[in-house]
């Protein structure tokens, strides 16, 4: 009888802040995620505490720590919640003529520049009111934002795919380029003639760069890297300019403004392939809005790469 009355009582939203503060390890957090404020992330923490009869979470520092029981709740919780939000998100429509809802989607700012704009004229042709909102896909926060639910869709390469749907798009591959001027711009390089290249490069952040990182230590070549930025697209002007060298993707080269004024050079070994896909969370893959938007995306990349 008790178990009854307790499931009666029982807000399944309680079920999200508990996932939330799991995931960010700090009520702020957990709070700006969820669009709470301090008092009312912290007022449903202690309603949480009442329900199971234990604290769940004790800050230690300056992070919020599970407790045994909340450990041994999480697995069967998150599942709860999963079923529960699968089961709303089988009940909806989606027609794209008529919808009017804002999508946020994760992708890089190469991928904004040169392929968006194709991707927003298919998306307005079938949904003319639908809006796209753009962050930019940073590998140190995207699963967070993804299992959230506070982005909708990433699209690039990230790791650990087990909890998303994913839907291929191409597989990448990072070139060298310099300036046609460049001193190295003719002829197949040599291990030796890479090394004593000076590169501009992107932090370890931007999808797909930390692989090609690894893979490069792998083989114990070590590059002489000038300076580091945070975004793709400058990379380009940089190179255009002055002496530095840069690994770029290769499906992009191509569709550089004045592409004559680049030379791709021979490379002595191989890159990997990357992987480029659009992920959705399996929390809301089910969800006919994102299902939609993952495959208009998915199928406007691929007729924009067909050789890809």
């Amino acid at each position: 009888m008790a178990r009854h009355k307790a499931l009666r009582t029982f807000d399944l939203n309680l079920l999200k802040i508990f996932v939330a503060i799991w995931d960010a390890r700090s009520l702020t957090i957990a709070g700006d995620q969820q669009g709470l404020t301090q008092p009312a992330i912290s007022h449903t923490l202690r309603r949480l505490r009442e329900q199971f009869d234990d604290p769940l979470f004790v800050r230690v520092g300056n992070e919020m720590v599970p407790t045994d029981a909340a450990k041994r709740l999480y697995e069967p919780l998150t599942a709860s919640l999963q079923i529960v939000e699968q089961a709303l998100l089988g009940q909806r429509f989606f027609r794209p003529a008529d919808a009017t809802r804002t999508f946020h989607v994760a992708m890089t700012d190469i991928s904004e520049y040169y392929f968006l704009p194709e991707i927003l004229q298919i998306i307005r042709s079938q949904a003319p009111n639908v809006k796209i909102e753009t962050t930019n896909l940073d590998i140190t926060n995207i699963h967070g934002l993804l299992k959230s639910g506070k982005t909708d869709i990433a699209v690039g390469y990230i790791l650990d795919t087990e909890n998303y749907t994913t839907m291929p798009m191409l597989h990448d591959r990072h070139v060298c380029i310099v300036r046609k001027e460049h001193l190295a711009s003719s002829g197949e390089l040599t291990i030796q003639d890479f090394c004593d290249l000076t590169f501009v490069d992107v932090s370890k952040s931007v999808p797909g760069y930390g692989v090609m990182e690894r893979h490069l230590s792998d083989l114990h070549i070590e590059r002489n890297v000038a300076a580091r930025l945070s975004h793709l697209s400058v990379l380009p002007a940089i190179v255009r300019n002055t002496d530095l060298a840069a690994l770029f993707p290769a499906s992009v080269v191509s569709r550089l403004v004045n592409a004559e004024d680049f030379r791709v050079l021979r490379l002595p070994f191989e890159l990997p392939l990357i992987p480029i896909s659009v992920h959705a969370h399996k929390r809301f893959a089910t969800d006919p809005a994102i299902v939609w938007l993952s495959k208009t995306i998915s199928n406007a990349f691929t007729m924009s790469n067909p050789s890809t």
